[in-house]
């Protein structure tokens, strides 16, 4: 599946939520800013989310997260040959997760549980081959794949603060010729700041 095609995925789910919803539910927007933890990247790690919701049940809130993470995964090359990926390189996925928060209490500080479960795309790899004396540039092509979410954290009015694990399969690093080269292991654990949109304060 390439970006357009996930695109197009996006647009027809988000579409289809909000069709199924009650008239008069109210849909709320959260937006978040977080950071992968222990990734061991030289470059700067981030994620930034989108998230359509409705209330669903009493203390139940189901959405749609629409994600962009760069640099959270960790990338793992074979020694035995000389691969070399540039440091200044950024890496990244696109997610889609269909999500239900379930709140604990029904204050203005509610803390909360989440799930979901959602399809994740990467970005091609690029890395350079100097096993035989020459720099021959490579690209990996990359599977897309389905992950899931698990979160819980504290809601504060409309303020939210969130951990978050998102386990994704680790994917091989395969070359033109059918080797495998390495690994990107691409779970992380990350902590966020959002604000929910359209939310009244309690």
């Amino acid at each position: 599946m390439n970006k357009q095609e996930l695109l197009k995925l996006t647009v027809v789910l988000l579409s289809a939520f909000l069709l199924v919803l009650d008239i008069n539910a109210q849909v709320t927007v959260r937006t978040e800013i977080g950071f992968p933890l222990g990734t061991d990247n030289d470059n700067i790690g981030f994620f930034v989310n989108i998230e359509p919701r409705v209330q669903v049940m009493k203390k139940a809130i189901a959405g749609v997260r629409i994600g962009v993470s760069v640099n959270s995964d960790i990338i793992s090359l074979n020694q035995d040959r000389a691969y070399f990926i540039d440091p200044k390189d950024d890496n990244g996925l696109i997610s889609l997760v269909p999500t239900f928060d379930y709140y604990l209490n029904e204050k203005k500080n509610r803390p909360f549980l989440g799930l979901g479960i959602g399809y994740c795309i990467f970005n091609d790899v690029d890395f350079t081959d100097r096993s035989n004396g020459d720099r021959n540039n490579l690209t990996v092509k990359t599977e897309d794949k389905v992950g899931m979410l698990i979160r819980g954290g504290l809601e504060i009015q409309n303020l939210r603060l969130c951990v978050e694990y998102n386990l994704v399969p680790e994917m091989d690093l395969k070359i033109p010729d059918g080797q495998t080269v390495g690994t990107i292991e691409n779970s992380f654990v990350g902590i966020s700041l959002g604000y929910n949109f359209g939310q009244k304060d309690r």
